[in-house]
């Protein structure tokens, strides 16, 4: 098989990935972070999540201000 022929690859990277278009993730597929999965994002098909389940702080940082918006 090729790279991407089936939902079941998995393939290690060492160094670094540069996207010049989209990911694209399905609903309820999740991106995880960290060696035991600690961050997590996702969206359902109706909503959208950040979940942290890391020992430590969930930080935000920014040189400027940090907008949260509601709605479009």
């Amino acid at each position: 098989t090729k790279f991407g022929d089936t939902l079941d690859d998995v393939h290690n990277m060492t160094g670094s990935l540069k996207v010049t278009g989209s990911i694209n993730v399905s609903d309820n597929t999740k991106i995880n972070i960290g060696d035991g999965n600690d961050l997590q994002l996702y969206h359902d098909g109706n909503n959208s999540y950040i979940v942290d389940f890391g020992d430590g702080d969930f930080a935000s940082r920014a040189t400027g201000p940090i907008n949260v918006t509601r709605g479009k």
